[in-house]
C-alpha cells in the first residue's frame, strides 16, 4: 500500500525571508499524516535568506533529529562558545532540550539556504548533548542509496530509534530496490526531479509512505535526488 503526499498538500508558510513546508503537521489532527508515519514525526523543508535562522517550532520532546544542507551554508555556537558550520552535503544528528534543537542555526553567507529537518520519535528523552555532523559527497549517493544514519552503524551517523535513513541521488532511468521486512515500512521524499514509486509518478517536494509493501522500488524519470527512511 502506499500513501501519496504531494507538495501542495503540505502545510506551508510563506513570508518574503522564509519559506517553510510541513509533510506531517500536527495542528491538523483530522489528517491520517497529522502525527507522522511511525516512528517518524518530522519532515520539514525550509528555504530560508541570508541573515535569518532555523525556524525554532516546539519538537516532540522524545525526538531526535536529522539535518541536511540541500543549499547553502548554516553557522551555529555550541554550548562552549565554539562556533561551527553546516553545509551543503552535510548532514547533522542533534537532540532536544525540552523540545527544541540542542544549538541554534543561522545562514551565513550571500545565499538562500535549502535544509530538510527530520524528527525520529525514541522512548527515552536524552540527557545529554548529541550533535554529530558527517558529509556525505554527490559521489558517495550517486546511483545507489546511501546509508546516512542508523543505530550502531559505523558509517553512518548514530540514531537510536528504529529507523534507517538513506540518500539517494539518480540519473535518468536509473533503477534502484531495497527489500524491506514484514515489520518495515518506508516514506519517501524527492528532494528534486522526477521518479516512479510503486506505479505512481512523483515530483519536487512529493512524499510517499509505503506500508506492507516487500520493497522499495524507485525509478528515476528524470535526474532526481531523494531521501528514504525505514523504519521498524
Amino acid at each position: 500500500m502506499i500513501t501519496v503526499r504531494p507538495s501542495s498538500q503540505r502545510f506551508a508558510r510563506r513570508s518574503p525571508n522564509q519559506q517553510l513546508f510541513f509533510s506531517f503537521y500536527g495542528a491538523r489532527l483530522e489528517e491520517p499524516l497529522a502525527t507522522g508515519f511511525g516512528c517518524m514525526k518530522v519532515l520539514n523543508e525550509y528555504w530560508l535568506a541570508p541573515g535569518q535562522s532555523l525556524p525554532d517550532y516546539p519538537h516532540h520532546q522524545r525526538n531526535e533529529l536529522l539535518m541536511y544542507v540541500h543549499e547553502g551554508l548554516l553557522t551555529f555556537k555550541d554550548q562552549k562558545g565554539l562556533v561551527g558550520t553546516l553545509s551543503i552535503g552535510e548532514f547533522a544528528r542533534l537532540g532536544l532540550v525540552k523540545g527544541r534543537r540542542e544549538l541554534p542555526f543561522t545562514v551565513l553567507g550571500p545565499i538562500w539556504a535549502h535544509v530538510f529537518e527530520m524528527g525520529f520519535q525514541v522512548e527515552l528523552e536524552p540527557t545529554q548533548l548529541q550533535y554529530d555532523q558527517r558529509r556525505f559527497s554527490m559521489a558517495e549517493r550517486s546511483g545507489a542509496l546511501k546509508l546516512i544514519a542508523a543505530n550502531d552503524a559505523p558509517a553512518a551517523l548514530g540514531l537510536s530509534s528504529c529507523a534507517w535513513f538513506y540518500s539517494a541521488v539518480l540519473q535518468r532511468g536509473k533503477h534502484i530496490i531495497l527489500e524491506l521486512s514484514p515489520e518495515q515500512n518506508a516514506w519517501f521524499h524527492l528532494v528534486q526531479g522526477r521518479a516512479n514509486v510503486a506505479g505512481h509518478e512523483l515530483r519536487t517536494g512529493d512524499g510517499a509512505g509505503l506500508t506492507q509493501e516487500r520493497a522499495f522500488s524507485c525509478t528515476a524519470v528524470t535526474c532526481c535526488e531523494l531521501l528514504l527512511a525505514v523504519i521498524g
